[in-house]
């Protein structure tokens, strides 16, 4: 007898919401930025309505969101949060500190293009310039 399964078709931006959702994250400091925006829009709906018990910290930059992260997770929390293309470049200082203190901190980066003429579109320069 074949089991019946249920799937689901959703976005990049969706799966790493859900993602952070079964790993149960105590903190998640975020920083709107496309196109890692809708990953916020949907744990701030969970948060919202119940579904999802976390502190969801607003921040002014990306460098806040990483001290905030470093933070977190030297305390003990299991800590979330996402960015791209430019949030990226202003968090490069925070992340040296956050791998020289051997933290765990999970974050999403949604690709997307750096420079212009155009930097809405997918690219790969900035996991490459992490490199």
């Amino acid at each position: 007898m074949a089991r019946s399964t249920k799937q689901t078709l959703i976005t990049g931006n969706e799966a790493a919401a859900y993602a952070a959702r079964l790993a149960r994250v105590e903190v998640i400091p975020n920083y709107p930025i496309t196109p890692q925006t809708e990953m916020l829009e949907t744990l701030s709906e969970w948060i919202a309505d119940g579904t999802f018990k976390t502190e969801f910290l607003r921040m002014d930059s990306e460098h806040s969101v990483m001290s905030a992260a470093i933070g977190a997770s030297a305390a003990g929390s299991r800590v979330f949060t996402g960015t791209s293309s430019q949030g990226l470049f202003l968090m490069y200082e925070m992340l040296y500190i956050a791998s020289g203190l051997r933290l765990p901190i999970v974050m999403a980066n949604m690709s997307r293009g750096i420079s212009a003429p155009i930097t809405l579109w997918a690219d790969h320069d900035d996991f490459l310039s992490m490199l």
